[in-house]
């Protein structure tokens, strides 16, 4: 009529230990995937190093100032960094930047030595993973 118990030694009651034994041991499985899962997608959105090589290619020695501007995707003006070459750069600088990965948009413009004052801009659309990217800026130095 009610739930009868079983003797621990029948076969029916060794089955049910079993079973939530099993049950038990895949709930952990899930509830583990489940916080590594979640774990991995907030660690995608903390900041951390990301390199970027700013490319300005032959004509960089005009190049006397830059003007960097970004901003991640759906957000503006996340940052900005000013470049003052008192000595003409280098054809490539290498900066550091404290980002989280995702789609960003860089802003670059330049001033370049000449008579008149020049001053040139471009826009960049990078995907930024922990990875170095290269942002070909040549046109800027033209």
């Amino acid at each position: 009529m009610g739930d009868r118990l079983l003797p621990e030694s029948t076969p029916e009651h060794q089955e049910t230990r079993k079973a939530t034994g099993l049950r038990v041991a895949y709930t952990r499985v899930l509830v583990a995937a489940g916080v590594a899962l979640l774990g991995w997608q907030l660690v995608s959105h903390v900041p951390h190093e990301q390199t970027v090589v700013f490319a300005l290619g032959e004509g960089a020695t005009r190049v006397s100032r830059l003007e960097i501007v970004w901003e991640a995707e759906g957000q503006a003006g996340e940052g900005r960094l000013v470049l003052n070459f008192p000595t003409p750069p280098p054809e490539r600088l290498v900066r550091q930047f404290r980002l989280a990965n995702g789609e960003y948009d860089f802003r670059v413009a330049a001033r370049v030595r000449s008579e008149a004052l020049e001053r040139t801009e471009v826009t960049r659309r990078v995907t930024l993973e922990g990875n170095t990217v290269t942002l070909r800026l040549e046109e800027l130095t033209q």
